[in-house]
């Protein structure tokens, strides 16, 4: 421990070190006067700083606000004499620690050195957990985010977003969506596209820090294309500051500047209040992707002119819930969904090329949907086979049939698969509560270990083991401590050995469990094997 003692007496100096020569953890330096004493703070920086209050030219109460203001964290201890003391009270202002009344009392300094180790240790400790919190909080943002757009993007209810913000420290009342997209260069065989797409992903997934660098935005994973930036704007904020075509001009410039980022094309939504309809401008954007052509920017509003975009805005609408049907394998609601398109679709004439192009979307993104829901299916159909579908089959109902066949059996597979996903990631989490239950468990270490986030895994337990994950952790504490305490060991040691550290509240949970005391309890269970043993 690094001390710096300030007295202008040399006899007192002398005192106080001597005092602490027989300690080698302590590193004493010494100082005559406050000027002093701020300059040596300012090179040693000292852990505890013990003052006299009553020095020539910078005072000690006027060395110690700047010392502090140095170093916040440095512990203040002062000196002062009986005669001293009112004026030692305008120190205690400072938060000082404690205070030495002059002739100092032996016992009582080595006592005070002693306590302040212990404040030391204990603030270290309190800097640790802080930092480990910060870390784990930070492993946990991004699937946070995660989460948050997929609210956002399929119609966040208000309560919900309110917790998102707060938990991710935003605030916003409005926003927009872009979407972003690549095309491929023309020529390149599936291989160099296969090799292409890969790195296009591992690219965007660096530019995606990047990005929100750039302006402060949620960012979705950028495994697929194309993916979707949520631009929040908050109160503070006029819609102008953050018009839309200007940002997607700087993303723009932004992402044509790096490397195997090519042919990129940004699609705008409107910008809409913080609520449910935020859905809506994800939505728009897609459509106004489709319409990007030598414009690489194409905005929603832009589509006005167009007598058919009312039909392709319910038929992306309809799309949009299907995929999101077959993402939570909802067969039923997927076939329902499939039916009402074909009936309200399926005699539109005019625009066949054009539903076509819907149609084939729905497709491509429902089978990667498939992939990368564990369902076991394993690769894509080969582009070739999709287009078949199209190119085969003359009449629009024959390809609706088909498209509704795949759909349907898709769904079905991602819903064994999410079964037997949700299945594993709970036996596995079980697993995790039934061996370290007498340690410090929390819902967020878990939840990181298992790879979900702290929300989705709770909800996921419940439904799966019928209790809480603090019910069941509680419950098998309670049933450990109910053996422990019937071998007679003491209630602190009970606590302590079934993940607890204090006493009194493992002794209110046990009485609110079972209707007493745990002392009750053991000593009920001393008494029955004691007449047992009779």
């Amino acid at each position: 421990m690094k001390i710096l003692v300030v007295d202008d007496e040399q006899i007192m100096l002398d005192s106080i070190c001597l005092m602490l020569s027989n300690d080698s953890d302590l590193h004493v330096e010494t100082a005559r006067t406050g000027r002093q004493a701020i300059e040596k703070a300012e090179i040693f920086h000292p852990e505890l700083v013990i003052m006299d209050l009553k020095m020539p030219g910078i005072n000690g109460i006027e060395a110690l606000a700047e010392i502090q203001r140095l170093d916040s964290q440095a512990i203040l201890v002062i000196l002062t004499a009986y005669e001293n003391f009112t004026y030692a009270q305008e120190a205690i202002r400072l938060d000082v620690y404690d205070y030495l009344v002059k002739p100092i009392n032996k016992n009582r300094f080595l006592q005070l050195i002693d306590s302040v180790k212990q404040q030391l240790v204990k603030l270290h400790e309190t800097r640790r957990e802080e930092l480990a919190l910060r870390e784990r909080y930070k492993k946990l943002l991004p699937l946070i985010e995660n989460e948050f757009m997929h609210e956002l993007i399929n119609g966040i209810a208000d309560v919900t977003l309110a917790e998102y913000q707060e938990l991710l420290t935003i605030n916003f009342n409005k926003g927009f969506f872009l979407s972003v997209s690549y095309h491929s260069q023309t020529g390149t065989t599936p291989d160099s596209l296969l090799e292409l797409n890969f790195a296009f992903r591992q690219k965007t997934a660096e530019l995606a820090e990047k990005i929100r660098n750039f302006i402060p935005c949620l960012v979705a994973p950028v495994k697929t294309n194309p993916f979707s930036i949520f631009i929040p704007i908050g109160p503070d904020l006029e819609s102008g500051d953050m018009e839309p075509q200007a940002i997607a001009r700087k993303l723009l410039n932004l992402l044509q500047k790096e490397p195997m980022v090519n042919g990129i094309r940004i699609g705008i939504g409107r910008i809409y209040p913080a609520s449910s309809e935020l859905k809506c401008s994800y939505q728009e954007s897609l459509l106004a992707l489709n319409f990007c052509g030598e414009n690489p920017i194409y905005h929603y509003d832009d589509l006005q002119g167009r007598p058919e975009k009312d039909w392709e805005i319910d038929v992306s609408q309809k799309i949009k819930e299907i995929l999101e049907a077959i993402r939570f394998g909802n067969v039923e609601k997927v076939d329902t969904l499939a039916a009402q398109l074909f009936s309200k679709y399926n005699h539109l004439q005019g625009e066949q090329d054009r539903l076509f192009f819907y149609l084939l979307e729905l497709l491509l993104n429902a089978y990667q949907i498939g992939k990368d829901s564990k369902t076991g299916l394993s690769s894509l159909p080969g582009f070739e086979q999709i287009i078949a579908i199209f190119e085969e089959k003359t009449d629009l109902a024959d390809v609706f049939n088909e498209i509704i066949r795949r759909l349907i059996s898709l769904s079905s597979m991602v819903k064994e698969g999410r079964i037997n996903q949700v299945k594993s990631i709970i036996r596995q989490a079980k697993d995790i509560i039934d061996q370290q239950f007498t340690k410090a468990l929390n819902l967020e270490d878990i939840s990181h270990v298992i790879g979900i986030s702290p929300f989705y895994f709770s909800r996921l337990f419940r439904e799966e083991m019928g209790i809480s994950f603090s019910e069941y952790l509680t419950k098998l504490r309670m049933e450990e401590a109910v053996s422990l305490l019937a071998q007679g060991v003491s209630i602190k040691e009970c606590c302590f050995s079934i993940g607890y550290n204090d006493p009194n509240y493992f002794s209110r949970i046990f009485r609110k469990y079972y209707n007493t005391t745990p002392s009750e309890y053991r000593d009920e269970q001393m008494q029955l094997k004691g007449a047992h043993i009779k």
